[in-house]
């Protein structure tokens, strides 16, 4: 009471001065956003950092603000040391804010443009695959730098700190030890997502299971396999171990379908009906289709026949088609071209 009364009480037209002061503040915003919004009204990536940068913006204003009125009110006098820290820590938030509203609104406006091509261009699915990996990494350090500087701000922990710091160095070592795989799996997705060995969308062969990459983090990536199974994996599993990218330059596969039958096989007549199946399949490419005659058995021949299709699971329903529709002509049309066993009769 005695540093109020040495103070003084604010008046009644300093309140009005300082709630004026946040009236002028919000209309001094809103004119000057309006005014973005008409001038970036066609301009996709500006708009998108107009709309991003709003909140925060408002925010510092406000802070602004709130600090010339403390002045005003002559509440920093009462309450210097808290209204000070506590005014550092809201500012380094809002700065913490507005960055990772700029990196959201540059991150949605590429993904939106690189998600809107085709699934099978690998140019757009490589660049998906990067901007989500930098957007990950710049997010986690606009969120670790800002928190860091926060803690830095209490005095006890700082002191604590430095201490540490400038010991023999041990908290450190130990530091880098348990962090080893984090790190370890950070530099494995940096380097993935520059030198494109996976994308997201692309069909592997990793665990003895077919998949194809459903997204890729900072740490791990899922891949799901056809019947809607996750496999969870680190990322620098994709560094340490050798594994099948069926998309890793061009997502054309050609398909394979063996067949076997007896040695009184019509082959012409089975290679013009495999002709007449794969080109009249939709999921045919139209570029290579072959019937060999492989292998010569004891009690049957081995038929492979070849196709291409623009992807693994286009390929894997044309080889289903192919495979069931000449079995289904060989039952039909000629039954005894099936594998039969024969056997001598003894006297």
């Amino acid at each position: 009471m005695d540093l109020l009364k040495c103070i003084g009480a604010p008046s009644f037209v300093t309140y009005l001065l300082s709630i004026g002061l946040f009236v002028f503040v919000y209309i001094l915003y809103w004119i000057f956003l309006s005014s973005l919004r008409k001038l970036f009204r066609n301009d996709g990536v500006w708009k998108g950092l107009v709309e991003g940068m709003r909140l925060p913006c408002l925010f510092i204003l406000f802070e602004i603000a709130a600090l010339t009125s403390i002045n005003i009110l002559g509440l920093k006098e009462l309450y210097e040391e808290i209204l000070e820290h506590t005014f550092v820590i809201v500012i380094i938030s809002t700065i913490g804010w507005l960055l990772a509203s700029i990196v959201r609104s540059v991150f949605r406006y590429f993904y939106f443009k690189y998600e809107e091509s085709s699934a099978t261009d690998l140019h757009q699915r490589a660049m998906i695959t990067q901007i989500l990996f930098l957007y990950r990494l710049i997010m986690f350090a606009i969120i670790a730098v800002t928190l860091a500087a926060i803690i830095l701000t209490f005095p006890n922990i700082k002191s604590v700190g430095i201490g540490i710091l400038s010991s023999a160095g041990i908290a450190g070592i130990a530091l880098g030890v348990a962090a080893r795989p984090i790190l370890l799996n950070l530099m494995a997705g940096f380097q993935i997502a520059m030198t494109k060995t996976i994308k997201i969308g692309d069909a592997v062969h990793v665990e003895n299971d077919f998949s194809r990459i459903e997204a890729i983090h900072l740490t791990h990536v899922v891949a799901r396999t056809w019947d809607l199974r996750r496999i969870i994996l680190p990322i620098s599993y994709f560094i340490d171990h050798p594994f099948q990218n069926w998309d890793a330059k061009d997502p054309e596969l050609l398909g394979s379908v063996f067949m076997h039958v007896d040695y009184s096989a019509p082959v012409e007549i089975i290679r013009k009906k495999v002709e007449e199946i794969i080109t009249n399949n939709p999921n045919w490419n139209k570029k290579v289709w072959k019937l060999h005659v492989t292998e010569c058995g004891e009690s049957s021949l081995q038929l492979r026949i070849i196709m291409t299709a623009i992807d693994a699971p286009t390929a894997f329903e044309l080889r289903s088609h192919v495979r069931e529709k000449l079995i289904e002509f060989l039952q039909n049309e000629h039954p005894y071209a099936l594998p039969q066993l024969r056997y001598n009769k003894v006297n």
